[in-house]
């Protein structure tokens, strides 16, 4: 799948795996593999590693002192099993590459699931579909936005024009529309909209870090600390 940043990309193949894992003798779900990549203290061997742990049939995985010998033990696995394996969040093809390998490692009916915000780094002879994943409509994302706001399937009286003001700042990314509607929620005096309105409309177009970047700002330090738990920011 693909699709600009906070569009639900992961949440959608997070529901696939879910529906999807009972199915497959093996399978692994690596989340923010562009971050984890290039990390320090994570990098390719990391993810390698996790795959290695998620696929193996044993109770302790088996633990190798170099990269090369975690690839080995990935197509082992991958060639005697299906797998279901999501790799959440790619940005480059060197990262699928080292990852994934090739189609050869995997044995008939497995499945690989990847979403990425440039279709262009998925190579044309792994990929057989490409799903594209886009913002909600107005209709949804008003829905959307009231649930984590008024926990009810639409706002009502004087926040009703607010709400519509402030999900269409949001571009109808359900990230932005949940993040802005739990922050929001339990304020029930017009001006506290009115001034995170304001803030939101500082923002030039529906970019999903900027968004997030002006409700993290409204929190307090410990709201703050919560927020960068739940939402990675």
């Amino acid at each position: 799948g693909r699709g600009i940043g906070g569009v639900g990309k992961t949440t959608l193949a997070k529901a696939l795996y879910n529906k999807l894992a009972r199915h497959f003798q093996c399978r692994s779900f690596l989340s923010s593999v562009r971050e984890n990549f290039k990390s320090r203290q994570n990098g390719p061997e990391f993810l390698q590693k996790k795959i290695v742990g998620d696929l193996s049939s044993h109770k302790v995985p088996p633990t190798f002192s170099d990269a090369k010998s975690y690839v080995l033990e990935m197509k082992r696995i991958l060639k005697q099993n299906r797998v279901l394996l999501v790799l959440d969040d790619i940005d480059d093809a060197g990262q699928l590459k080292e990852l994934a390998g090739s189609r050869e490692w995997y044995s008939e009916g497995s499945r690989i699931v990847i979403t990425t915000r440039d279709a262009a780094v998925l190579p044309t002879d792994f990929v057989d579909k490409i799903y594209e994943v886009k913002s909600l409509g107005k209709s949804e994302s008003l829905k959307l936005f009231s649930h984590h706001a008024f926990r009810r399937e639409n706002p009502t009286g004087a926040f009703l024009n607010l709400s519509k003001e402030i999900v269409s700042c949001t571009g109808g990314l359900p990230l932005a529309l949940e993040v802005f509607g739990s922050l929001l929620y339990g304020k029930r005096i017009v001006e506290e909209w009115q001034d995170a309105l304001a803030k939101l409309k500082q923002i030039r177009g529906p970019e999903l870090q900027g968004v997030l970047k002006i409700s993290y700002d409204a929190l307090d330090v410990q709201e703050r600390s919560i927020f960068l738990d739940i939402a990675c920011f």
